[in-house]
């Protein structure tokens, strides 16, 4: 088990094998880089999946659409459970 054997964490291990994959250091012909030069890769990574992380779009509510609706019946002291229980489909 590398992550054992190594004492780092298993997240760890994916960000240096998705550097090392990205920079073709796997391939048996490339020359393997320096200390500096891996750590530069992984701090680059980590940064842009940091401002990837930032802009993310919000997810609309699937409830959206029945805004008004889902209102309404609240108001009119209706359950939530019984708002959020989809009805029943007829059966064929």
């Amino acid at each position: 088990d590398i992550q054992a054997v190594l004492g780092v964490s298993p997240k760890t291990i994916t960000t240096v094998c998705t550097v090392a994959v990205l920079h073709g250091w796997l391939d048996l012909a490339a020359e393997l880089p320096d200390e500096e030069t891996v750590d530069a890769a992984i701090a680059a990574l980590k940064a842009e999946k940091a401002a990837l992380k930032g802009n993310k779009t919000p997810q609309v509510s699937l409830v959206e659409p029945y805004r008004d609706q889902v209102i309404e019946w609240a108001y009119n002291g209706m359950e939530a459970k019984t708002i959020w229980t989809p009805p029943a489909r007829p059966r064929a």
